[in-house]
């Protein structure tokens, strides 16, 4: 199994997750677990994420780590792994601060094994 996919595992296993969806930098969808509409979502997430890059850097915040999207119906983080971007739907009731916590964990985690 390679690190991305089981970054995937465990993100997905985090009780206030609804779907991850991985993309490359093109938008490209790459892996995920429980979206119906992957290809969309991957191409969307690349995007705004893409989009709070540009922000950050014209604020001087240097590289983009996350994202929070929140809506009036759903709720979006989007993290860049490495060359990666990787976006997480969460649950109606899931709280967007315990999620990005425990997430970011993972994240680090699987980047600092790659680079180790």
């Amino acid at each position: 199994m390679d690190w991305l996919e089981e970054l995937i595992r465990q993100l997905s296993e985090l009780s206030d997750v609804q779907y991850v969806v991985s993309a490359d930098k093109t938008g490209a969808y790459l892996q995920g677990n429980g979206c119906t509409n992957p290809e969309e979502t991957a191409a969307i997430l690349t995007f705004i994420g893409q989009a709070g890059q540009n922000i950050g850097n014209s604020l001087g915040l240097d590289e983009l780590q996350s994202v929070a999207v929140v809506g009036n119906k759903d709720r979006l983080l989007i993290y860049q792994a490495g060359e990666y971007m990787i976006g997480l739907a969460l649950t109606e009731k899931g709280l967007l601060t315990k999620v990005e916590t425990q997430a970011n964990r993972l994240i680090e985690d699987a980047i600092s094994t790659l680079e180790a």
